[in-house]
C-alpha cells in the first residue's frame, strides 16, 4: 500500500490511461480485478474549455465504485488547462494526471503530450496551472525524453514536477521516438526514483506478474503502471497482486473466464452507457487474442452488427 498525496492505494498496481480503452466500464472491470488505481482515457483540456458536450458528459463520467480513479489531462495552453482543471476538480475523481508522454502525432502536433518535454518552460506553466487550480493530488506521466540523448530530460521534468508540488511522477521508460516499440530502459526509472522524494511509478514492457515484480525490485519504484497487457488480460491485476504478496503464480484465465470478463464488461457498458458496439468488439478482440481459433472467431464476430446477436454468440462460446 502507498499513497499519492492523501489518496491511499490498496496496492502498487495502476491501470494506465489508454485512448479508446479506459472508459468507465473498463476501469470498473480492472478495479474489480484488483487494480489499486485506475486511470481515465486522455481528456482534452481544449475540448473542455470549448464546452464539448461529448468530452464533458463521457470522459468526465465516473462512479464511486471505481475509486480511487485518476483523470488524465492533456493540452499545452495554460488558460485552457486552468478551465479544464476546475471542471475536473468538481468530479468524483481522486487525482489529476498530466500527460507529458503521449508520442502520437495528433497529440504532439498541438504541442501536447511528449512534445511538452521539449519545451520545459511551458511544461512548467502547464503543471503550475493544474496545481494552482485544484485541491486534488496532481501527478505527471512522462517519457525518458523525445529521443535518446544525454540531456536527461526525464530527470529535469521530474524535478520540476516535484518542486511545483506534484504528488508523484510516472515514467514510461522509452523515448517519444520509440513510441510503443523497442525496449524499455528500467534503469532510468531507478535513476528517477533515486533523484526524487515523491513516489515514482514505473511503466513500460510490463506483460506478466514476474516482469512487474522484477521491475519493482530492480528500480525500487513505488508502483507499476500496466497498460497494453491489461487490454487483453485485465485479470493481470489479480494475479500480480497475489504474486507480489505470496510469490505464487496463479494460472491465467481460460477462454470461458475471459468470456465472463467480456460479458461483465458489456453489462457495465449498459449500466454506465459508455460504449458502442464497435468499442465492445474492440475489447472482445483484445481479450480473445491468442486463443485457438481466435482469428476465424474474430472474423465472424466482426461481421455481426446486431448487439443481441453478438451477445448470444459470446454466451454460446462460453457454453461450448
Amino acid at each position: 500500500m502507498f499513497t499519492i498525496g492523501k489518496v491511499r492505494l490498496k496496492n502498487q498496481l495502476i491501470l494506465a490511461p489508454m485512448a479508446g480503452i479506459t472508459n468507465l466500464a473498463f476501469r470498473k472491470i480492472c478495479h474489480d480485478l484488483g487494480a489499486g488505481l485506475v486511470c481515465s482515457e486522455m481528456i482534452s483540456a481544449n475540448a473542455i474549455a470549448h464546452g464539448s458536450k461529448k468530452t464533458i458528459e463521457l470522459y468526465l463520467m465516473t462512479d464511486r465504485s471505481e475509486n480511487p480513479v485518476s483523470f488524465q489531462l492533456f493540452g499545452s495552453d495554460p488558460k485552457n488547462i486552468k478551465i479544464a482543471t476546475e471542471a475536473i476538480t468538481n468530479t468524483n475523481c481522486d487525482i489529476i494526471d498530466i500527460n507529458m508522454g503521449c508520442p502520437v502525432r495528433k497529440i504532439t502536433s498541438i504541442n501536447s503530450g511528449a512534445m511538452l518535454m521539449r519545451d520545459q518552460k511551458n511544461a512548467q506553466n502547464v503543471i503550475k496551472a493544474v496545481i494552482d487550480n485544484t485541491s486534488k493530488p496532481v501527478t505527471v506521466k512522462i517519457r525518458s525524453g523525445w529521443a535518446k540523448d544525454k540531456c536527461l530530460t526525464y530527470l529535469k521534468i521530474g524535478k520540476i514536477a516535484e518542486d511545483l508540488g506534484c504528488s508523484a511522477v510516472t515514467l514510461h521508460a522509452k523515448t517519444a521516438e520509440q513510441g510503443y516499440s523497442g525496449k524499455a530502459d528500467w534503469s532510468l526509472i531507478k535513476k528517477l526514483k533515486e533523484s526524487l522524494n515523491i513516489p515514482v511509478i514505473g511503466n513500460g514492457e510490463l506483460w506478466c506478474p514476474t516482469e512487474i515484480k522484477n521491475m519493482i525490485d530492480q528500480t525500487g519504484c513505488d508502483g507499476a503502471m500496466i497498460g497494453r497487457a491489461a487490454m487483453g488480460d485485465p485479470d493481470i491485476f489479480r494475479r500480480t497482486e497475489h504474486y507480489l504478496k505470496t510469490g505464487e503464480l496463479l494460472p491465467e484465465p481460460d477462454c470461458k473466464d475471459k468470456i465472463d470478463t467480456i460479458l461483465k464488461y458489456w453489462d457495465y457498458t449498459q449500466k454506465f452507457g459508455t460504449a458502442s458496439s464497435g468499442n465492445i468488439k474492440l475489447h472482445v478482440f483484445q481479450i480473445l487474442k491468442g486463443f485457438r481459433g481466435s482469428k476465424s472467431l474474430k472474423a465472424e464476430i466482426g461481421q455481426i452488427t446486431d448487439q443481441k446477436k453478438l451477445r448470444k454468440k459470446l454466451e454460446q462460446l462460453k457454453s461450448d
